[in-house]
């Protein structure tokens, strides 16, 4: 993981990491609520279908 190597050059601390996951899991968790509202909706449903997965985005794999 390429910040357990920015934190072993010095270039973050720990508790940086640690803000950054945290920022890192609510953008993703409001992206895959946004993704459902989407497919919700009918042309939302017709054009991508009805599983994230389908973008191969990695959204809450």
């Amino acid at each position: 993981m390429p910040y357990v190597i920015a934190e072993s050059l010095g270039y973050c601390t720990q508790e940086q990491l640690n803000w950054v996951t945290e920022i890192k899991d609510q953008i993703e968790k409001g992206l895959n609520g946004y993704c459902r509202f989407i497919r919700s909706q009918k042309q939302g449903k017709e054009e991508y279908g009805n599983k994230l997965g389908d973008w191969g985005l990695g959204i809450g794999d």
